[in-house]
């Protein structure tokens, strides 16, 4: 929790995404696809983990990227988001991974250029 929230507003947080988590499983059991992209596209799955690296939560957002991973598991911007909480996580071999497999499955993408920059910079 950061000095800016209270508890209230973090059990708020994990209540949310506990059941965004919870629609996602049942649309993906039910092959709902439509629902998924609904919910995969939803501010709160989308902005909760860039806002914890923003927060300087790296590890928190590495555990909840897994999540998504393990539940999208070809949604490929999830491996350079969590390749950039690797980062905040100072992680370094595992967010090269991760920017690797990101710039492999989506090379033409505006974070593949990113990806590929802040590879560079990894490597030095």
């Amino acid at each position: 929790m950061d000095s800016h929230s209270t508890p209230d507003q973090h059990s708020s947080w994990q209540s949310e995404i506990a059941s965004v988590e919870h629609d996602a499983n049942r649309a993906f059991l039910d092959r709902d696809l439509a629902r998924l992209d609904e919910l995969f596209s939803d501010d709160l799955v989308v902005n909760s983990p860039i806002n914890l690296i923003n927060d300087k939560k790296g590890p928190e957002a590495v555990e909840l990227l897994t999540k998504l991973i393990a539940q999208f598991p070809t949604t490929n911007e999830l491996y350079y988001y969590r390749g950039r909480a690797y980062v905040a996580s100072d992680k370094l071999d595992d967010a090269r991974a991760d920017f690797e497999k990101f710039v492999s499955l989506a090379p033409t993408t505006k974070e593949a250029a990113d990806a590929k920059k802040i590879l560079e910079q990894i490597k030095k």
